[in-house]
């Protein structure tokens, strides 16, 4: 059982316990006093001797999100809350990187894919081969510039990294 840290527990002002955990920076392994091991395949081995000359080993995968629901369904169910809610038995970190884009380089971005699917389909009409999926992804590029062209409304390029240690 990995202990990363204490477990606080506090009263707030409406009168609900509220529980959070004091990280021990002791527990944290710093990368520049281990010996890293890529050699396991999807996740990195860290090896260091400890105070007491013995060997600690301990292991770090990275997962990035590649498909998220487009619907945030709120309030009390945000993904990032649920994570932070739930008592996992190892240490979890969230990397979140958010881009503003404005609406005219959302629009310049969904006509450059239509134009692509619509190459895709021009080669396929040639006597090509087109994936199927390019109805449906034209589909969604013209709902999105729908949205985008009526609301006006910036958009963002995110990437969600999740560490997960063992």
């Amino acid at each position: 059982d990995w202990n990363v840290g204490s477990k606080i527990s506090w009263v707030d002002e409406n009168g609900e316990t509220k529980t959070a955990t004091r990280p021990d920076r002791e527990a944290i392994l710093r990368l520049t006093e281990c010996e890293v091991d890529e050699e396991p395949g999807r996740c990195i081995r860290l090896q260091r001797r400890n105070a007491e000359g013995d060997l600690e080993e301990s292991y770090v995968s990275f997962l990035a999100v590649s498909d998220m629901d487009p619907q945030s369904h709120f309030p009390g169910r945000e993904w990032i809350y649920r994570i932070q809610s739930h008592s996992l038995k190892f240490p979890v970190e969230v990397s979140i990187r958010a881009h503003h884009m404005e609406n005219v380089s959302v629009l310049k971005g969904l006509q450059n894919s239509e134009r692509e699917l619509n190459d895709q389909r021009h080669q396929a009409a040639l006597g090509g081969t087109v994936d199927r999926t390019v109805d449906r992804k034209a589909a969604g590029v013209k709902l999105m510039q729908d949205v985008f062209q009526t609301t006006g409304a910036p958009g963002f390029e995110m990437s969600v990294l999740f560490a997960v240690y063992a």
